[in-house]
C-alpha cells in the first residue's frame, strides 16, 4: 500500500508528517510516495523500481529489466516513442511517461548512468 505524506510543522515548530485531507490541492514538492520494500524491491517512484541485483540496482521500469537511462538516452540519439515501444516489446506509453518524469526528477542520477554505461567514442 502507498502513502502519501506531507511535511509540516507543529505548534511547537516541529517538523512532522501527515496525511494531507482528500479534499487540499498539494504542490508536488511538499509531499512524498512511500511504497514499501517487497523481497528487495523498492518502488521509488510511480512505474519505476530498483531491484537489489538486477541492473546494478539502478532505477528500471516496472516488471522489466529496462533501465530508465537507456530509455532517456535513446530519445537523446532521436528515437521516437514509437521507435523505442517498438525496439522494446514489453513498454507501453504510460512506461515512456515514467522514464521522463523520473529523469525530471532525478536528473543527475539518470545522467551520472548514462555517463558510467556509455563509451566514450559513442557520446
Amino acid at each position: 500500500m502507498a502513502v502519501i505524506v506531507q511535511q509540516s510543522r507543529t505548534s511547537d515548530n516541529r517538523i512532522g508528517t501527515r496525511r494531507p485531507p482528500l479534499s487540499q490541492k498539494v504542490e508536488q514538492s511538499s509531499f512524498s510516495l512511500i511504497l514499501p520494500a517487497k523481497n528487495g524491491v523498492v518502488s521509488v517512484f510511480p512505474g519505476v523500481e530498483k531491484t537489489r541485483g538486477v541492473c546494478g540496482g539502478r532505477a528500471c521500469i516496472v516488471r522489466t529489466r529496462i533501465p530508465v537511462w537507456s530509455i532517456i538516452q535513446w530519445q537523446r540519439k532521436g528515437l521516437s516513442q514509437m521507435k523505442i515501444l517498438k525496439n522494446f516489446p514489453t513498454l507501453v506509453k504510460s512506461d515512456i511517461l515514467a522514464a521522463n518524469l523520473y529523469y525530471n526528477h532525478f536528473t543527475a542520477e539518470i545522467d551520472h548512468d548514462i555517463a558510467e554505461n556509455t563509451p566514450e567514442n559513442d557520446e
